[in-house]
Parts: structure tokens; sequence; C-alpha cells
């Protein structure tokens, strides 16, 4: 499940309704409860992943990478530079905040790579 086991992680989203499902305390009675409880089983055996939303605008890289992704057939790897086609954005996406949807359903506001806390 992660690169480095037993080191925190966090998985980024940009659904806030996914977000928020998965701390519903209702969440067994939403139309996707089994996609739900798959995904709690999941994070509950690995206490060191923590789910957040960010909106697409903080994440234009993952998006661009997205989008290619859907519009190329072929295999890319990339390993000392990043591609040509997110260079524009890689820069916004490194300065970037993000929202963390807590258990109690407050949010934290953070940049992008501050430490949580």
């Amino acid at each position: 499940m992660c690169a480095f086991p037993g080191q925190p992680a966090i998985i980024e989203t940009d659904c806030l309704e996914a977000t928020l499902d998965l701390n519903n305390p209702r969440w067994d009675l939403l139309p996707y409860a089994a996609i739900m409880a798959d995904i709690r089983v999941i994070l509950q055996s690995k206490p060191e992943l923590q789910i957040c939303f960010a909106p697409r605008t903080c994440n234009m890289v993952a998006h661009r990478l997205a989008s290619l992704a859907f519009d190329d057939n072929d295999s890319h790897v990339w390993r000392d530079h990043p591609p040509e086609c997110i260079l524009d954005v890689l820069a916004l996406d490194c300065n970037s905040s993000e929202v963390l949807i807590n258990k109690d359903h407050s949010s934290t506001k953070k940049k992008k790579n501050q430490p949580i806390e």
C-alpha cells in the first residue's frame, strides 16, 4: 500500500463528498456503502494513511497527468526530469495549499508539504 510501510502518507482527492462520507457516522446507509466499507477497512489497518480533500486547483499536476493518461494510450516513465506537459503547473502545485477534513468534520487549511500536526 505504501512505498515506505509504517510511514505517514496522505491520499488526496478532489471529491469533497467522498472525503466527508468516509467520516460520516451513517456511512453504512450510503448507496455505495460496500465501497466505503472496503476503504474504511484499509484505513483502519493502516493508521499512517490519511485521506484529505484537496481542490483540483491545488493539484493541477495530478489533474494534467490524469488527462494525459486518459487521452494517450502509450506508457510513459519520467525519471530525472518532469514531462514538458506539466512544467507550467508544477511550481503552482508546490506552492498551493490543501484542505484537510478531520474526523470531526472540521477542516484545516495548510500549505502543501507542511507537516500535519
